[in-house]
């Protein structure tokens, strides 16, 4: 990593404003047994990098006993612009704690036997929730919802301008 200093001659240096838009960084986090807001996972490895306050984690692997997810992530901290790419075969109750609790309440409805499928692209601006947008691919194998068994389900789906759009959807 490096970073720029402010003037030695500057008696009330602007210490954010001279060091955090001249942050390099680039490495490697791997881990093993660690937990974020109450979800457990196995292990965690990812390559980061920070230039011009521009992140990115190319390739963030995220494994638990059941699957993993694999992620792409970048976010500009000016603009505060994101972008996720992932796929997962995560137990979807393994992130219950971080729905609010409507979602809580329709995942109750629903039995896995198995992980779902799913792949995607989030998108968005953390300061403009009016900008988030999603699409993806998801299939569900063998589940049950509302006492009602599904052999599968697999459909695309999309998110924008508050709108949730379901295309080419097979029972």
């Amino acid at each position: 990593g490096s970073f720029t200093l402010p003037a030695w001659t500057d008696s009330e240096p602007d210490w954010p404003g001279v060091v955090w838009p001249t942050l390099q960084l680039a490495g490697e986090v791997m881990a093993t047994n660690v937990a974020f807001a109450g979800i457990y996972a196995n292990s965690l490895q990812t390559h980061f990098t920070c230039t011009n306050r521009f992140w990115r984690l190319p390739d963030l692997v995220v494994g638990r006993p059941e699957g993993r997810l694999e992620l792409a992530h970048t976010l500009n901290e000016v603009t505060r612009d994101f972008r996720f790419r992932f796929r997962s075969t995560l137990d979807l109750t393994a992130a219950r704690s971080l729905l609010p609790a409507e979602a809580q309440e329709a995942l109750d409805l629903c039995e896995f036997t198995s992980p779902p499928d799913l792949a995607g692209e989030l998108w968005g601006c953390g300061s403009d929730l009016e900008r988030i947008g999603f699409r993806g691919q998801l299939a569900l194998t063998n589940f049950t919802f509302r006492q009602l068994n599904m052999d599968a389900i697999v459909t695309r789906l999309g998110y924008t301008n508050r709108v949730i759009s379901f295309a080419e959807s097979r029972a």
